[in-house]
């Protein structure tokens, strides 16, 4: 070994492995001892609950919903943000602000959802963003003022910021891997581009004939039935932990 592999020797550390086998037998034949059939692989073993089908239906309509019509609002603003500034006066330095505060505040406090999601419960989490949306969506249709309209249109980023990681969270839970959780996450990722190239379309109809607002408060109102509907009968999680200001200081970060 010292002859070849000296201080400044052109040594391979696939040599080094050969060389120290060759000195030492024993611990060579310990590890050709070690089969790949006897390494011990770690498998989730989490247990789900037998979530019928009605309550199946109940889960992929919700989250597809509430992923879908928040998409369906950013492209309503995307479409009638020149009548809506015209209608709330607002500024032209401002003009991009409603649509661009939305997916701001939803990525700063996505994290923050998760972990609150951990903590609080993710069907708890889950109901506070559906009924925050419903709340915000109606305020924007609502709004007087261009710093109203931004407000609102910044608290419905942090409404869909608390309902994503939560509604991640229900699917995995509710079900196990298979079919029923694969079509649930489809659902709830086709539902966003759905959701955008029907608000196009809407948008544009609305600001010819009924006017911008109306589609914040048709989606307000769906909004609102699917929160009452997902309240009665969205699956719990099981029981969690009482929260306390020990488990809030470390668990939130």
């Amino acid at each position: 070994m010292s002859e070849r592999c000296g201080p400044f020797a052109w040594c391979s550390i696939s040599d080094f492995r050969v060389l120290n086998q060759a000195e030492n037998p024993r611990s060579a034949t310990s590890t050709s001892s070690q089969s790949p059939s006897q390494t011990t692989i770690v498998t989730e073993t989490s247990q789900h609950g037998d979530v019928s089908k009605g309550k199946t239906v109940v889960v992929i309509s919700s989250v597809t919903c509430i992923t879908g019509i928040s998409s369906l609002l950013v492209g309503v603003v995307t479409v009638c943000i020149p009548a809506m500034a015209r209608d709330v006066n607002l500024q032209s330095n401002l003009l991009l602000w409603p649509a661009s505060v939305y997916a701001l505040t939803c990525g700063c406090t996505l994290l923050l959802s998760g972990a609150m999601a951990d903590l609080y419960g993710a069907r708890t989490l889950y109901l506070m963003g559906c009924f925050l949306q419903s709340v915000v969506t109606l305020a924007c249709g609502l709004a007087n003022t261009g710093i109203q309209l931004i407000l609102f249109r910044a608290f419905a980023g942090v409404a869909i910021s608390m309902c994503l990681p939560s509604a991640v969270s229900i699917i995995t839970h509710a079900f196990p891997t298979g079919k029923r959780r694969n079509l649930d996450f489809a659902s709830m990722g086709g539902g966003q581009p759905i959701g955008f190239s029907v608000g196009l379309s809407v948008g544009g109809v609305f600001t010819d004939t009924i006017g911008w607002r109306w589609g914040f408060h048709i989606a307000a109102i769906i909004n609102t039935i699917i929160f009452l509907i997902a309240l009665k009968w969205l699956p719990s999680i099981g029981k969690r932990d009482p929260v306390t200001w020990n488990r809030f200081r470390t668990e939130v970060d």
